[in-house]
């Protein structure tokens, strides 16, 4: 993607304060909000954002361009993703999933469980997700 693209998606969905980076990805000083745009996958990799980061009520399946880092909290409810892969490294607060009725796993999800919240589910995505890890590492 060049820089003039990059450009023209952060001004569609007037993202700012931004700062493009030598791999395409892009940092933000702020908050980003690109919710009910209905997009099917995040349009541009980000890498930090100081402030949180909503991409919620879209028709998203997975969290691919998600930022690496997200200083506050992170929004994803109401979409259609199937896992946490792709999730990001560092959210600085809260973690909102919920209404997220096709997720089977958590897989990628590495923070605290108690800021990650979902919907009715969570118990049992938890579980599933704390026996992979222990398969995982008995296999190795």
């Amino acid at each position: 993607m060049t820089n003039l693209e990059i450009h023209n998606i952060c001004k569609i969905y007037n993202i700012k304060n931004y700062t493009i980076n030598s791999d395409g990805s892009i940092d933000v000083d702020g908050n980003v909000v690109i919710s009910n745009k209905f997009l099917s996958k995040i349009p541009i990799k980000f890498n930090k954002v100081s402030g949180y980061f909503n991409c919620s009520y879209n028709y998203l399946t997975t969290l691919e361009n998600c930022p690496n880092e997200i200083g506050k909290n992170f929004s994803c409810y109401s979409n259609r993703i199937t896992s946490l892969e792709g999730f990001p490294q560092k959210v600085g607060e809260y973690t909102h999933c919920y209404l997220n009725f096709y997720l089977e796993s958590i897989n990628g999800y590495t923070g605290d469980y108690k800021k990650l919240l979902l919907s009715d589910n969570k118990k049992y995505l938890i579980r599933k997700h704390k026996l992979n890890l222990i398969n995982n590492i008995i296999k190795q």
